[in-house]
């Protein structure tokens, strides 16, 4: 019994926190049809996965607070996207 426990909380802490979740300031750099290319401030570029219900297009050489969530093998899925207002 308590090799299970252990088996399953392992298994747990291993698959479960597998991921993070980032909100930056960013440009967007390039605008594909299922993905879009990030660049922050500290020129770190980033491809993050939107899905088919965006809001809004989103434009090239705009910034934009992205919030997206990446796993332990760097794919990134937007969770959100919110313009700037000037």
């Amino acid at each position: 019994m308590r090799k299970t426990l252990l088996l399953i909380l392992s298994a747990f802490f291993l698959f479960g926190c597998s991921h993070s979740i980032t909100g930056e300031f960013a440009t967007v750099t390039q605008v594909n049809q299922n993905s879009v290319v990030i660049e922050n401030g500290g020129g770190k570029i980033t491809e993050v996965d939107i899905g088919s219900d965006l809001d809004f297009p989103l434009e090239e050489n705009k910034e934009y607070f992205f919030r997206y969530e990446t796993t332990k093998r760097g794919k990134s899925t937007l969770i959100s996207v919110e313009t700037i207002v000037d």
